[in-house]
Parts: structure tokens; C-alpha cells; sequence
């Protein structure tokens, strides 16, 4: 994953962990997406928005890791319970995930639409917009894990 080389999760918090892999991985879709990888751009996004959820939970309703619910589903379900929030199909994006791993060939996918739907919901928790200090696509080790 892009993360590999661009941070080390043992030197940060794992709510810092959480967020930089995060903003990391969302840099990536958006390569990925560019050069047409469906498969591994819907698996990132997937990893991007589970470890945002992640960090949103932890900071924002200052649950303890050990509390954190190890499901995805279950995390996303707390955030939309408390939050009253309707608008991002994280089941749906978790059946995509799952369906494209297992396909021969790159899923069908309308780019701009999954991009928007992405970012709204990253939005919401606070994760985008953002800056990074070091970009995927510049660290060669990480175009490799990419195949950009």
C-alpha cells in the first residue's frame, strides 16, 4: 500500500497513524483512478475511508482503541447513528470492494461520480481537504506498489 514507505505508523499515535494513511491512500485513489486501475483505487478508497472513520471515532467521540469496533460496518454504523448521517453507502462501497478483488478485469466504474461520493463523506469527517508533505507518485518504491 502507499503508506509503506511515506510514514512510520510506530512514530505516530494511532490516531496520527490513522489520519496519515488515510490522507496518503486518498492521494493514491486519485493517481489510481487517473491511470485507470479500478480494482486497487476501489480497495484504497476502502482502506482510506476505514482508517478516517477510525481516527474521526477516536478523536471525536475520544473512544479508546481497545473500544474501537474492529469491523468497518461497525464503525461506519456508530459515526451514522450519532451524526444522524445518510448520505455515503459505505455497504455499498464494501460490496464494490469485495466484488472487484475477485474480477478478472477492471469493474465498471463511473470515475467522477465514485470520486465525488469519496470525498463528500471525507469531507464530513474532516480528513479533506488537506496538504501533504510528500506525494505517492514521487517515491519510486511506492509507483512500484502502485504500477504507475
Amino acid at each position: 500500500m502507499p503508506h509503506f514507505f511515506l510514514m512510520d505508523e510506530d512514530q505516530l499515535s494511532v490516531e496520527d497513524a490513522a489520519l496519515q494513511r488515510s490522507r496518503l491512500h486518498i492521494s493514491s485513489v486519485k493517481i489510481l483512478l487517473d491511470h485507470g486501475k479500478f480494482i486497487h483505487a476501489i480497495a484504497t478508497a476502502y482502506d482510506a475511508i476505514e482508517n478516517a472513520m477510525k481516527w474521526y471515532t477516536l478523536t471525536q467521540y475520544k473512544l479508546e482503541i481497545e473500544n474501537l469496533p474492529s469491523e468497518p460496518l461497525e464503525i461506519f454504523e456508530i459515526i451514522k447513528d450519532r451524526e444522524d448521517y445518510d448520505q455515503f453507502d459505505f455497504e455499498g462501497l464494501q460490496k464494490l470492494m469485495l466484488e472487484s478483488i475477485d474480477a478478472d478485469e477492471e469493474p465498471e466504474l463511473t470515475v467522477e461520480q465514485f470520486w465525488q461520493d469519496m470525498t463528500s463523506f471525507l469531507e464530513f469527517l474532516e480528513v479533506m481537504p488537506f496538504d501533504l508533505e510528500v506525494n505517492p507518485e514521487d517515491d519510486p518504491r511506492t509507483r512500484g506498489v502502485l504500477g504507475i
